[in-house]
């Protein structure tokens, strides 16, 4: 069947729904790229062989060319394993020092084309240590038609060091929110240089931790930007093609009867309460 694939300079994102944790699939006209696979726990639910894989089968991908973590947390590298021991997969990269097993280091600089889609990494400096969130991957994808930020868990400490160092760059249609939207990324300076027009928010529902913090969702609203979240959502879908910016959220395109966001909708309540929403120590 055709696989509705981009063309030539053009990407599509999807953020698999995989709770409270991140795996972004990259697609060009003829490559795949993984940015994290999940979290996994031992003897329970793995997002790599629950969600990942599914979503890859179910989008026709055979082979990744390409697998980015960007830090060796669980719930960014946790459904690695799962996904490669059955999906055939190219080049593995992690931040050097990273316990993650991987081919090479992503390193600032650092950058490949497919099919006329520019892939750069901003983010860790050549020789800077491995210093778990501060020290991830941040990817930036440069199509013929817009771009596209992948953050990981990175902090102000980092957002500071990037808008000093590549405000160019770090200018993109569509920006992935730092470490989930936790109170301690997203800084006003980040979120304004970045110029989003699309934020995405890879978060799990009724998180202990109340990702997105509420004012930093209103500081990307402020700046101008929509919102979209996965615990919403469900996995988001999104293309920077010759038609412009799209996207589309799986769970209001095509709802089961037992969704339970739906069902809390439906009955007035909302997980976004801050009563509900306890801090913790990823505030």
């Amino acid at each position: 069947p055709d696989l509705q694939r981009p063309e030539n300079g053009e990407v599509e994102l999807v953020v698999v729904d995989v709770g409270q944790g991140l795996a972004v699939l990259v697609l060009t006209r003829s490559h795949a790229l993984l940015y994290d696979a999940g979290p996994a726990v031992a003897d329970g639910f793995d997002a790599g062989e629950r969600a990942v894989v599914p979503a890859l089968r179910a989008l026709g991908v055979i082979r990744l060319d390409r697998v980015v973590v960007s830090h060796a947390d669980n719930d960014h590298a946790g459904g690695l394993g799962a996904v490669t021991r059955v999906v055939p997969t190219g080049l593995v990269q992690a931040p050097e020092g990273s316990p993650t097993p991987a081919g090479a280091p992503c390193v600032a600089g650092d950058r490949w084309h497919w099919d006329d889609v520019e892939f750069s990494f901003l983010h860790p400096t050549p020789h800077f240590p491995y210093l778990g969130n501060e020290a991830g991957c941040v990817l930036r994808i440069q199509s013929r038609h817009g771009a596209a930020l992948l953050t990981g868990d990175i902090g102000e400490v980092i957002e500071r060091m990037l808008v000093r160092r590549s405000a160019r760059q770090i200018r993109a249609d569509v920006v992935l929110a730092p470490h989930h939207g936790s109170g301690g990324s997203s800084i006003k300076e980040f979120v304004s240089t970045t110029e989003a027009r699309l934020v995405i928010v890879s978060a799990g529902f009724g998180n202990r931790f109340g990702h997105p913090r509420a004012e930093v969702a209103e500081r990307w609203r402020i700046s101008g930007a929509e919102l979209v979240n996965t615990a919403e959502s469900g996995a988001i879908r999104v293309w920077l093609g010759a038609s412009g910016l799209s996207v589309r959220e799986q769970r209001a395109s095509k709802a089961w009867m037992w969704d339970a966001v739906r069902v809390r909708r439906a009955a007035g309540l909302s997980y976004r309460s801050e009563s509900e929403r306890p801090r913790g120590p990823e505030d």
